[in-house]
């Protein structure tokens, strides 16, 4: 069988549901006046292809770090989740394969490929039981893990382009096929939320922010920048939860934003995800179109300023 993007469609078609691999829209925002877009998506694929993920200048992210995630939820995670390939395709010149293995061979590297993803847990076990870090140990899970994250941007054809192609991982193929799904889902539903570059400062209900919920746009409404600091801190961590599952309370996100925004040298990644749009169309705000990314903003004009936590 031929590895190319028709025959990973059919693989999605027939596999949905079965599949770790997702791309969900978080946060999707269109500007009344100018038409502007912003979206951004959570996303969770193999690991090895992050390095694929992240050369795409044009997308602010924030991805999960084995650093941080403890070993047995690594461990767990790897025996629940384990990256397994798409397709046992055949070696060849070039950086892809195009033909699949005989079915006898495709076995026989399933097996290989499972005992080493049990000999990588037995190490990482044993690395832990040790008392060495997981910084270290859980390095060693990469390659058969799977990693969350947080990719945000004002332009998506490029990413699609490139990605939707035989050319491309079987992977990175999928990841780019539910990315088109969602992105044309958002087109036919008109599903974004639709915000005004008018009094964009005083009125979070005209910023695009990832993870904040309508009840604390509601409940912030006049406080957009206080929202923005909670967006950050849980685009920071991937997820509304924290690593142990649980919601935070707001003080705990102010001061992991402390942490982040406030060090030497600062951590502003996070920040590049939140943004209120442009009067213009045209106007460039870092990597973004036609929105004002909270970054710029925070290191032009709040670096440095004491954060208050607003009374409501």
């Amino acid at each position: 069988m031929k590895i190319n993007v028709q025959s990973i469609k059919e693989f999605l078609f027939k596999n949905r549901g079965k599949i770790p691999t997702y791309a969900k829209v978080i946060e999707a925002t269109k500007c009344k006046e100018t038409g502007a877009k912003l979206i951004t998506f959570e996303m969770y694929f193999p690991r090895p292809i992050l390095a694929e993920q992240n050369t795409h200048r044009k997308k602010s992210r924030n991805t999960g770090s084995s650093r941080a995630i403890p070993v047995l939820k690594m461990l767990r995670a790897l025996m629940k989740v384990p990256f397994i390939p798409l397709f046992w395709g055949m070696n060849k010149a070039g950086m892809q394969s195009a033909e699949t293995m005989p079915k006898w061979k495709a076995i026989l590297c399933h097996i290989l490929w499972r005992s080493h993803a049990w000999f990588t847990y037995l190490i990482v076990y044993l690395l832990a039981k040790l008392g060495l870090h997981k910084q270290w140990t859980n390095r060693l899970l990469e390659p058969h893990t799977y990693v969350r994250q947080v990719m945000s941007s004002t332009e998506w054809k490029n990413y699609l382009e490139l990605r939707l192609h035989d050319d491309a991982q079987p992977e990175i193929i999928l990841l780019a096929l539910l990315v088109w799904e969602e992105i044309n889902r958002l087109e036919q539903t008109k599903g974004y939320r639709k915000v005004s570059c008018q009094d964009t400062k005083a009125n979070a209900f005209n910023w695009h922010l990832p993870y904040i919920t309508d009840e604390e746009r509601t409940k912030y409404q006049r406080f957009p920048f206080y929202l923005a600091k909670l967006s950050a801190s849980r685009c920071a961590r991937t997820s509304y939860l924290t690593q142990e599952g649980v919601v935070p309370k707001p003080e705990k996100e102010i001061e992991t934003f402390r942490k982040l925004a406030e060090s030497q040298p600062i951590h502003a990644s996070p920040l590049e995800h939140q943004a209120f749009p442009a009067v213009n169309k045209e106007t460039r705000s870092r990597n973004f179109d036609g929105f004002i990314q909270y970054r710029a903003h925070y290191e032009e004009k709040e670096w440095g300023a004491p954060i208050v936590i607003p009374k409501v």
